[in-house]
């Protein structure tokens, strides 16, 4: 049994009309902490930041750290109400998307990359877990999301008229690994991710 899933970066309209993402076929019994992997693969993030997958803020599947209990035992504002914390490594995507047909994903808090999961299609069959589709490049890692994004698409369209600035700014999230997406490489890590 498979999801079809939609990955999509959220508020990125500005620089991608069409939107950012990617569609995947993925097995249904794997836990969110190999789905929050698949999107490490998809989008060339190194992993070292926070993370969470957010269902209608009744559900948080995330890396439970003890931050989150404390927060949960004595919050900041006395009576806020949390979403049930779940583990990622412990928790099955099936459970979740067979009764939600969206989650919010939120990758680095400081950047705040927010992405929304949708569910397209669920098959009762096994397919070939992988990309089957994608549009635009993610933005690198610690660019400070929109705005940052935005600065870095200016000072690449800018070529040879671009200043000092924007030259080392292209040099330096190029680096980190503002790529074209390569499906053939996402799938290749995907297959060790999810199987």
């Amino acid at each position: 049994m498979n999801f079809k899933l939609k990955i999509e970066m959220n508020n990125v309209e500005e620089i991608y009309p069409k939107g950012l993402y990617f569609v995947a076929i993925l097995p249904v019994n794997i836990t969110f902490l190999q789905l929050h992997k698949v999107i490490m693969a998809c989008t060339n993030y190194q992993d070292y930041h926070q993370w969470d997958f957010n269902f209608n803020n009744e559900f948080e599947v995330k890396e439970i750290n003890k931050f989150d209990l404390e927060m949960r035992e004595n919050p900041f504002r006395p009576g806020t109400k949390f979403p049930d914390l779940l583990e990622a490594k412990d928790t099955v995507i099936k459970d979740f998307f067979t009764n939600y047909d969206k989650a919010k994903y939120t990758y680095d808090y400081g950047d705040g990359n927010e992405f929304t999961i949708s569910r397209v299609e669920t098959y009762d069959f096994d397919l070939v877990p992988g990309v089957i589709e994608f549009a635009g490049k993610f933005p690198p890692e610690d660019v400070g999301f929109i705005s940052g994004h935005f600065e870095l698409v200016e000072a690449i369209k800018a070529g040879k008229n671009a200043t000092k600035e924007q030259i080392e700014l292209r040099e330096h999230y190029i680096e980190l690994g503002y790529k074209n997406f390569d499906i053939k490489k996402a799938n290749s890590r995907i297959a060790k991710i999810v199987l």
